[in-house]
C-alpha cells in the first residue's frame, strides 16, 4: 500500500487516510486511464472514504455539475470521463478499488473499542463505589433494620439463665410472651414494662447497641421502684450508664 496511517496510530478506527493497493496502480483500469481520470478517481475515492459508504455514492446520477464540485471537487464531465475507474449502477456510482474489507474491519474495531470503553468506565464506577464504601462506611452501609416490638436475641448467651432455663428454652419463647412474663413478674409490678421497652429500644438505636433481652432485664433492674402514689411522689429512674 502507499503511505497510510499506521496501525500504531489507529488507522483501524478512522478512515482519514486513503489506502490504495500498489497492485491497483498497475491494474489495467488505472494504467489505461489518462491523468485527469486518475485524479478524478482519487478525489471521488477520498469522498467515499470520508463517508464510509462502501464505495457506492447513492442517487448521484442526477447531481448537477455544481453539486459534484462541491461534494467531490470534480466536474460531471470528469466523472463521465473516468468510466474505467468508476461506473453507473442505475442512479448510483460504484467506485473501483474501494477497500470494503478495510471499512468492515474499521467498524468492528470501532465497536469493540466503544464496548471496551464502556466496560472500563463501569469498572471505574464500581471501583469508586467500593473505595467510597471502604473509607466512608457510615455513608454507604445502612444500619441493620429492626422490626418493631421485637427484641433481638444476642448471639452469645450464657448457658444458664437465672431461672435455670437453658439457652434453647429461653430462645424458644417469643418476644411477646417474654414481655408478658416480665409484665406479670412481681419484681416489676410497679413498672410499665412495655413503656420501658420502647425507651430501651430508642436508647439502643441512638447509641448503636443491640436491644437484647439481657440488656432489657438490666435496664429494668436499674429503675428505682416508684414511691407510694398516696404521697404524691413520682417514679424516678436512676441515671446509670446503659452500656
Amino acid at each position: 500500500m502507499v503511505p497510510i496511517f499506521t496501525r500504531a496510530f489507529g488507522w483501524l478506527f478512522f478512515m482519514n487516510w486513503i489506502n490504495i493497493k500498489t497492485s491497483d496502480l498497475r491494474a489495467p483500469q488505472f494504467i489505461g486511464s489518462d491523468p485527469t481520470a486518475r485524479g478524478t478517481w482519487v478525489a471521488v475515492l477520498g469522498y467515499c472514504y470520508e463517508q464510509e459508504n462502501g464505495g457506492l455514492i447513492a442517487g448521484c446520477k442526477t447531481w448537477k455539475d455544481r453539486q459534484w464540485q462541491q461534494v467531490c471537487g470534480v466536474t460531471r464531465e470528469e466523472i463521465d470521463g473516468a468510466q474505467s475507474l468508476m461506473g453507473w449502477q442505475d442512479d448510483d456510482l460504484r467506485v473501483w478499488g474501494y477497500p470494503s474489507d478495510l471499512e468492515d474491519e474499521i467498524k468492528r474495531k470501532r465497536e469493540a473499542g466503544r464496548k471496551g470503553g464502556q466496560a472500563r468506565t463501569q469498572a471505574k464506577i464500581e471501583a469508586s463505589k467500593a473505595n467510597g464504601a471502604k473509607h466512608n462506611p457510615s455513608i454507604t452501609q445502612a444500619e441493620p433494620k429492626q422490626e418493631p416490638n421485637v427484641i433481638v436475641i444476642e448471639r452469645v448467651i450464657e448457658k444458664k439463665e437465672k431461672e435455670g432455663k437453658d439457652v434453647a428454652e429461653v430462645s424458644a419463647i417469643s418476644d411477646e410472651d417474654w414481655l408478658n412474663q416480665l409484665a406479670t413478674n412481681s419484681a416489676y409490678s410497679l413498672i410499665d414494662v412495655r413503656r420501658e421497652y420502647s425507651k430501651m429500644q430508642t436508647w439502643c438505636s441512638v447509641n448503636r447497641k443491640m436491644p437484647t433481652r439481657r440488656r432489657f432485664v438490666a435496664w429494668l433492674n436499674r429503675i428505682e421502684k416508684p414511691m407510694d402514689a398516696a404521697k404524691g411522689s413520682r417514679a424516678h429512674e436512676s441515671i446509670i450508664d446503659r452500656s
